[in-house]
């Protein structure tokens, strides 16, 4: 991507979020985390968090199994 208004023409984005091969125990433990909410549905304080999660992949569900 480039700048509209800028010199930059193309090249990577400045933002980046992680590294697969350097971030891996951080991801491994962050996909733990998130299963762990999912398993307690019935939790209160993971309402918000897991309405939310649903509501924006709402259209997404067919996909998965």
């Amino acid at each position: 991507p480039g700048d509209i208004l800028g010199t930059r023409q193309s090249g990577l984005p400045d933002l980046i979020l992680g590294s697969i091969t350097d971030d891996t125990a951080m991801i491994e433990q962050a996909r733990k985390d998130a299963a762990a909410v999912f398993l307690r549905p019935d939790n209160p304080d993971y309402a918000v968090l897991i309405n939310s999660v649903r509501n924006r992949n709402k259209n997404n569900l067919m996909y998965a199994d």
